[in-house]
């Protein structure tokens, strides 16, 4: 423990360093406001440095940071051993707060309630508990015409980990959990409306963390969504992430034919190099392949269909890509539990693999919850947590349920048909998957699965495309010219949120094309473009 504190400290220390020979600009003398959302996302910050000082300039303002975690990771009432913490970092330049400072941030804002906002929340929460009967109410739920009811249902679900991950809506914890998001809705609503705030940074969509950006896009005020991986604009009609999806197919076709072509080209490169259990930063935090033979599953098939149950982290943000057939992950589980039992079909359960490092502590928590649901159904099976996609080909699975997930593509692309629980998923451009508009259909397809299985036809091309556009068009390389070498470089996915990110970075800046860089960005901020894509000039966004 003292051994990596002190590795903390020195990489503190150097990038701070770096950082105030980068960036020089004075406060300027203005009222205009640039939020910069405050994090400990290392890899995140060397960009956002960039970001905040072009937007800083373009909008004539100043930066001020601000907490996304409130209710997500810690209460909105600050206890006294935090403020003390808040306080020294801020005067003394400590780890982040120093990190922060020598990019040009100038003010730390923490959100504070008061009796006004206790007032407007008050109201608002006693119309909240007589309105919303249902968990379809709580997810629209909105708060000043804006929605609202989303980012509260995943931000509790995360917050606690229960074995039984829903809502209730009698429960006063939740019940007191909506007060204090309530509260701080009004808090930021309150900030935004008395500040000139020109532009904001978060790293999410989701959760609290995506609340204050969600407020400023549907004022109208510059919104960004940064990571490591990508930055995109946040708009008031599109207020969750992934939803160029949709666009997938037409964006393909505006494409001419010989960039078509290529595009495909490396989409089957990439995906052959998965099958065969390489990594890929196209989806970085999958640490761990899917792919391969590992364990013999016993089960025999008969003239029965065998179905998979592809289970999600049960609370990781249901609504980030939007609403979906169920609520969220649990209720939808718990529907093809009660399902299973007006067939006579095989029904097994896959959870993800165990990612290892920071992940599995939460692979853990979605077995646990697998396994004490399916302790009340005999009539399914857990399969092994080393279970492979291909153990799943070798027995002749016919089918796979998810709601939104990357297995859509991986069974597919494996000949296995996959079937969907949103219409808000990264596949519904395509016909390579099932995409049942309503929880009947979705029922009609599993009890009469042999009729609906004829007409299904994975087109390999469509897989191509799709996997191009996700991965190649909209590319992961924005910033970092090759984010899956810098991965490798630094041994772990993980190591992307480290203080340790910054020693990486350190040493390798005087390769990194700075002014090429900046002059991209600075292209991008003053654009009407959703996305910066650095994709070998495929094509915008």
């Amino acid at each position: 423990m003292l051994i990596k504190l002190i590795n903390n400290f020195y990489s503190f220390r150097k990038i701070i360093k770096l950082n105030k020979r980068i960036f020089k600009d004075q406060p300027k003398k203005t009222k205009n406001e640039i939020l910069i959302e405050f994090n400990n996302f290392a890899a995140s910050h060397i960009s956002l440095s960039y970001c905040a000082n072009i937007l800083k300039n373009k909008h004539n303002a100043n930066l001020t940071a601000y907490p996304g975690h409130v209710l997500l990771s810690y209460p909105l009432k600050q206890k006294l051993i935090k403020k003390i913490k808040y306080f020294f970092g801020k005067v003394f330049n400590i780890n982040f707060f120093g990190v922060y400072k020598s990019f040009g941030i100038n003010k730390f804002h923490y959100p504070k309630i008061n009796d006004h906002i206790k007032k407007l929340a008050d109201h608002t929460h006693k119309k909240f508990l007589k309105d919303i009967k249902s968990l379809r109410q709580l997810e629209h739920f909105k708060i000043k015409k804006i929605l609202m009811g989303d980012l509260l249902y995943d931000t509790y679900l995360k917050n606690h980990y229960h074995l039984s991950p829903t809502i209730n809506l009698n429960n006063k914890e939740f019940q007191k959990f909506a007060f204090d998001f309530i509260c701080l809705f009004y808090i930021w609503d309150h900030y935004i409306n008395t500040k000139n705030i020109k532009a904001i940074i978060s790293s999410h969509a989701v959760y609290t963390i995506g609340l204050p950006a969600r407020i400023c896009a549907s004022k109208k005020i510059e919104t960004y969504i940064l990571t490591h991986e990508q930055i995109w604009k946040l708009k008031d009609l599109h207020p969750t992430q992934y939803y160029e999806v949709h666009k997938f197919k037409k964006i393909f076709k505006k494409i001419k034919i010989g960039k078509q072509k290529k595009l495909k080209e490396l989409a089957k490169q990439r995906l052959e190099a998965r099958l065969k259990g390489a990594y890929t930063s196209d989806y970085s935090y999958i640490t761990k392949s899917p792919f391969g033979i590992n364990k013999k599953i016993k089960i025999s098939k008969k003239k029965k269909n065998i179905f998979v149950i592809a289970t999600h982290d049960f609370v990781d943000a249901p609504h980030a890509m939007g609403h979906s057939l169920f609520p969220d992950f649990y209720q939808w589980f718990i529907y093809l539990c009660e399902v299973s039992k007006k067939t006579e079909d095989i029904w097994l359960v896959k959870n993800h693999p165990d990612f290892g490092e920071d992940y599995s502590k939460y692979v853990q928590y979605e077995r646990d919850v697998t396994n004490n649901i399916c302790s009340k159904y005999k009539n399914i099976k857990v399969l092994h947590k080393d279970t492979t996609l291909n153990d799943l080909v070798k027995i002749k699975v016919d089918a796979v349920f998810t709601v939104n997930g990357t297995i859509g593509v991986d069974m597919s692309i494996l000949n296995i048909p996959v079937i969907n629980a949103s219409l808000n998923n990264p596949h519904i451009n395509y016909k390579f998957n099932y995409h049942p508009k309503s929880v009947k259909e979705l029922e009609d397809i599993i009890l009469n699965f042999r009729i609906h299985k004829k007409k299904i036809k994975i087109d390999k091309n469509e897989i191509y495309e799709f996997y191009a556009m996700r991965n190649i068009y909209f590319s992961k390389n924005w910033f970092y010219p090759n984010l899956n070498k810098i991965i490798k470089d630094i041994k772990s996915y993980h190591n992307l949120s480290k203080p340790m990110f910054y020693d990486y970075w350190v040493k390798n800046y005087d390769s990194f094309d700075e002014k090429l860089t900046v002059k991209n960005l600075k292209k991008y901020f003053y654009s009407k473009n959703i996305f910066l894509l650095n994709n070998n000039k495929f094509g915008k966004y």
